[in-house]
């Protein structure tokens, strides 16, 4: 009789145990009205230093999708505000490399039905450190709708999920060189690669440089690819182009000065003109073959006034 008591209470202990688990982890997911947002983490190994990823998970409802860094021609980033223990830090968002979402007649760069933006957790071996999250995004479809969550949670209570992991390698961190120089109508990106490319996409950082809606064109040089995206019409120079540049759907950084074309070749040719016409007037006084016809000139002009003399 004992033992069956002990049993039975061993069963109500183990499932009460399930439910309270479940019940943890179920609440750290908030229902945004078009998204399910929750907190997860990772360990990753780089080598012998382990690395402790911390990812906002958006699992959004079909079709609907969220915004890049630069979010295009409309919409906007995620902005996330954290608090929690002084023996943890937290740093910046990681940016995976998003796609093109179009909405004729814009062009958006953003992420569909699902995406998890990492973050670096840094802390002191204290698992039960609170964290707090409060979100703001902006989640669009057919119209665009400004939602947020707010989770309150300690570390050890986070779920763990590989696929952090997977959205963390879709960050890029190598640095591509590049030629980068600006004509009348076109950014125009120079690179190479061992590799036959088939397609390229670049992913501006600032907003108001280039045409987002415009279709990038890719062509093959003799010793390099040529990518050209269409500026806006009123931006006349910039210093430096930055961003990122999608080829075969591998990702780089580019950090790049501007070769300013337009401007550069039109100050060039107007002292080239100055200083040729100045120079041509110079040599064309000076050749000989010129004094007889001044001196025909001198002498006509002398007839001239002789005869008018001699009339008087």
């Amino acid at each position: 009789m004992f033992y069956r008591i002990k049993l039975h209470f061993m069963k109500l202990l183990k499932i009460s145990y399930l439910l309270f688990f479940c019940l943890a982890l179920e609440a750290v997911i908030v229902d945004t009205g078009h998204a399910n947002v929750s907190l997860v983490k990772f360990e990753s190994l780089e080598g012998d230093r382990s690395k402790t990823l911390l990812g906002i998970k958006m699992d959004m409802q079909e079709n609907w999708h969220t915004y890049w860094k630069n979010p295009g021609d409309s919409g906007g980033p995620i902005k996330v505000k954290w608090s929690h223990d002084n023996n943890i830090s937290i740093s910046k968002i990681y940016w995976p490399t998003p796609t093109l979402i179009p909405y004729e007649p814009l062009m958006t760069y953003g992420y569909k039905n699902f995406v998890i933006f990492p973050f670096e957790i840094t802390n002191s071996n204290n698992k039960n450190s609170y964290i707090e999250a409060n979100i703001d995004f902006l989640i669009c479809d057919d119209i665009c709708v400004p939602e947020k969550a707010l989770i309150k949670t300690n570390l050890d209570e986070i779920n763990s999920d590989p696929s952090l992991n997977d959205w963390f390698l879709k960050v890029p961190d190598q640095i591509l060189p590049v030629k980068a120089s600006v004509d009348s109508e076109y950014i125009n990106i120079r690179f190479s690669s061992p590799f036959n490319v088939s397609s390229a996409i670049f992913f501006v950082d600032e907003q108001d440089i280039v045409e987002h809606a415009e279709n990038q064109k890719l062509s093959k040089e003799e010793n390099n690819y040529l990518l050209s995206i269409k500026k806006v019409d009123y931006l006349e120079s910039f210093e430096n182009l930055s961003g990122v540049l999608s080829i075969n759907n591998e990702s780089f950084i580019i950090d790049a000065e501007i070769e300013n074309v337009t401007q550069n070749s039109f100050n060039i040719s107007f002292f080239q003109a100055l200083i040729f016409a100045f120079v041509g007037g110079l040599i064309l006084n000076l050749m000989p073959c010129v004094f007889p016809i001044i001196s025909l000139k001198v002498l006509s002009f002398c007839f001239n006034e002789q005869s008018v003399t001699d009339k008087n």
